[in-house]
């Protein structure tokens, strides 16, 4: 690191947070500011961020590397007034490929969905080898979304919907799947398939790809280089690292896996099929690095979760939080769990540019819940209307069971029905803890 001192704009948001805990705990000098004080941000301050409250220009001292996301708009004061004292600055893609193209063994993991699982899930078998983890929320196994190690092991998340996961090198690289999400910065799905291709094509330390090939547009629209070692994994027995699940129920599911010619079975206390290929990657990468099938097994079985994915806030009757926001991924979660219980469901979606872009999809997949609830759109600084387009969207589901609910009526009523029905939550919005307060609000 070039700086003793750092100041990072919106340190409580996820990405942010990480990093910030990663120079906290390599003994820097961290200080941030954020619109909230969040539970993030009490848990930077216990390892020693200087946390300074709302934006200020006077916050910026010249001597401060100046760290902020993608978000930040670039008249926020704060900005305006590190380039005024000519502080170093970077992004935070910027920031993180810094880490992780100076690591010695590196491994990123990209994709339009399951990143965060999939990240999680390695994060905690590699624990042991020694890798520093950045992932995209929180991993209930350590509370935090950081999990400390070797400065030049280093395991992360390759953010795709700014281009930021281009600036990263890693020796290792792992595609979950390739989607049209975030096609207000791409434009068109030329733009996502050379995305992902320039980020294996222009990288000169890869060593090993690992693709899933069951998702149609990474086996049909990326070219690995020829150079580099690929593992296909999927449900194929053609592919390098092949699976196919032996038994299932809610909350554990048993697959085969084949890997090396060597026939191996696993438990993964999670059900779905998209969760077990999540889970193949840090098998590969555990049997690759040394790590006995019993010492995989162990660490999968006692992997916890994380937060806002598949996440169970209470057992009886079920309350599940899932950040799904995004058409494959409400689909992937709702088959997973509705084949074995009856759910409500409430859905918050997540921009106007992605409910426009993914309406049809939305529409399609959205039918096929049996008790939906719709809420407002979650506008992330989006312009629209956020009632009138969630309720669009119940006009064209056009189907008895779904209805729009206003956030002032989700408030008055989730708790009871809480109390009384499985209830399932979906969005990357405010949802979450609307849902987390209603459930204190009813004594749970």
């Amino acid at each position: 690191m070039d700086s003793k001192s750092y100041f990072f704009i919106g340190v409580g948001g996820i990405g942010m947070s990480a990093l910030a805990r990663f120079l906290l705990k390599n003994n820097y000098a961290v200080s941030g500011s954020d619109l909230r004080k969040s539970e993030n941000i009490s848990e930077l301050i216990k390892l020693g961020l200087s946390f300074k409250g709302d934006h200020s220009p006077s916050n910026i001292k010249a001597e401060d590397t100046v760290i902020y996301s993608s978000g930040i708009k670039k008249e926020n004061i704060e900005l305006v007034a590190a380039k005024k004292l000519n502080c170093r600055m970077k992004r935070r893609g910027e920031f993180l490929a810094e880490i992780v193209n100076k690591a010695g063994s590196s491994v990123v993991v990209c994709g339009a969905h399951g990143k965060s699982t999939t990240s999680a899930i390695m994060s905690h078998v590699l624990e042991q080898k020694g890798f520093t983890s950045f992932v995209g929320a929180i991993v209930k196994n350590y509370k935090s979304n950081y999990i400390h190690g070797e400065i030049d092991k280093v395991l992360t998340e390759g953010d795709e919907s700014d281009g930021s996961f281009l600036l990263l090198k890693p020796e290792v690289a792992i595609i979950t799947n390739v989607d049209y999400d975030h096609m207000d910065f791409y434009k068109s799905k030329e733009a996502v398939h050379k995305a992902y291709n320039d980020f294996l094509n222009q990288n000169p330390n890869l060593k090993k790809v690992i693709i899933n090939t069951d998702d149609l547009i990474s086996r049909e629209k990326i070219t690995i280089p020829s150079h580099v070692k690929a593992i296909t994994i999927g449900q194929s027995e053609n592919c390098s690292a092949s699976f196919s699940i032996k038994s299932e129920e809610l909350m554990l599911t048993t697959f085969l896996f084949k890997y090396h010619e060597i026939d191996y079975e696993f438990k993964v206390p999670m059900n779905g099929l998209y969760n077990v290929t999540n889970t193949i990657p840090s098998i590969i990468l555990g049997i690759d690095g040394g790590l006995s099938a019993d010492e995989i097994q162990s660490r999968l079985l006692d992997f916890k979760g994380l937060g806002r994915r598949y996440d169970v806030l209470r057992g009886k009757p079920l309350v599940v939080d899932d950040y799904a926001h995004h058409p494959e991924e409400i689909k992937c979660i709702y088959e997973a769990l509705s084949k074995y219980e009856r759910f409500d469901v409430y859905f918050q979606p997540h921009r106007f540019s992605r409910t426009s872009n993914h309406y049809t999809e939305f529409v399609s997949v959205l039918k096929r819940i049996e008790c939906l609830y719709i809420l407002p759109v979650f506008s992330a600084g989006e312009e629209g209307d956020s009632e009138q387009v969630s309720k669009s969207l119940i006009k064209s589901i056009n189907k008895e069971g779904s209805r729009y609910i206003s956030i002032e009526d989700f408030k008055k009523r989730v708790g009871d029905r809480l109390n009384k029905n499985n209830t399932l939550v979906l969005g990357a919005g405010s949802i979450s803890n609307l849902t987390r307060q209603a459930l204190r609000n009813s004594g749970v």
